[in-house]
């Protein structure tokens, strides 16, 4: 998950911290970072899935789970855009994606 930017929770913090990053980290850190976060994002994202699947908790947990997970899956969406975004720009040879079979 990528680090806020100075831990109060101000999200123009983080954009300019996360654009920042992406415009001045070194492309092999940057491509390292972009492939993590990615990883991440899509256990999140199945993470989300399981839990909407499932039955709602009467208590209000199931929701409240959802809503953190949904909150986590954007914060660290817009980090990873940003991340690539800055790999588009900055790198002249293009970005290239390896692929792997999804397990589900």
């Amino acid at each position: 998950m990528p680090a806020p930017a100075n831990g109060d929770g101000h999200i123009a913090c983080d954009l300019i911290t996360w654009q920042h990053q992406a415009q001045h980290e070194p492309i092999e850190r940057l491509a390292g970072r972009v492939g993590d976060e990615l990883d991440l994002l899509a256990a999140m994202l199945d993470e989300l899935d399981d839990l909407a699947s499932g039955p709602l908790c009467p208590c209000g947990c199931t929701q409240e789970a959802i809503i953190g997970t949904a909150t986590d899956i954007v914060q660290l969406g817009t980090s990873a855009a940003i991340a690539v975004l800055g790999l588009v720009r900055r790198n002249p040879g293009g970005v290239g994606f390896t692929t792997a079979s999804s397990v589900n």
